[in-house]
């Protein structure tokens, strides 16, 4: 699973690399290249840093303030659904969702 996020990541993020990703201007432009983006890797050492330290820490259940992960930075987002009306979507769903806003 987290091999499969991450292989949808780099995906999303090489297509905004080769400048093939549609901005959100009315004529279609395309966003710029991008001049030196690598690819993502997965780390299990910050997983373990944000489930022992982070979001679910003492069932914890709002994102703490960037000033206490001052040696990783990050970048989240979180999947939700309410009942009844709408599926939880995939994780690969909610990233292609990402990309597309």
């Amino acid at each position: 699973m987290r091999q499969a996020i991450v292989d949808v990541h780099n995906k999303l993020r090489e297509d905004l690399a080769l400048g093939k990703v549609q901005g959100s201007s009315f004529w279609g432009d395309k966003l710029p290249k991008a001049a030196d983006m690598r690819q993502m890797r997965y780390d299990c050492t910050l997983e373990k840093k944000a489930l022992d330290d982070g979001v679910f820490k003492d069932n914890c259940t709002e994102v703490p303030p960037r000033q206490a992960f001052t040696d990783t930075g990050r970048n989240y987002r979180s999947i939700t659904t309410m009942l009844f009306r709408r599926p939880l979507i995939t994780p690969k769903d909610a990233l292609v969702k990402v990309s597309n806003e």
